[in-house]
């Protein structure tokens, strides 16, 4: 017993250790990515996306918490535009979008 105590002991040790090199030494920031293919025009796409204050009228977030506050930033379509959002942490939370780089019809 005191053996499989002795084991198991080390095993939590080295995962822990092990847990903790990887956030120490691991990526602070992360950036999030996606791509879907859509069935319509791609100025239409572009619009929608590039222009936050759209967004509530498409995006599931506006269905999720109805009394969620959105507040706009810079000017809507281009480069520093920003969309920041508030409403209830366990539907929406809070958060931030800025858009960092347009190419028209493109990204």
């Amino acid at each position: 017993m005191k053996r499989f105590l002795k084991w198991t002991l080390i095993t939590v040790l080295s995962l822990v250790g092990i847990y903790c090199l990887v956030a120490l030494f691991g990526a602070s920031t992360y950036k999030v990515e996606r791509k879907k293919d859509m069935a319509a025009p791609v100025e239409i796409i572009y619009g929608q996306i590039s222009h936050l204050k759209n967004w509530n009228s498409w995006t599931a977030w506006a269905t999720m918490d109805t009394n969620a506050v959105w507040t706009f930033g810079g000017n809507d379509g281009d480069v520093g535009s920003s969309m920041t959002w508030k409403g209830d942490p366990e539907k929406v939370g809070e958060g931030k979008i800025v858009l960092t780089e347009l190419i028209p019809n493109e990204k």
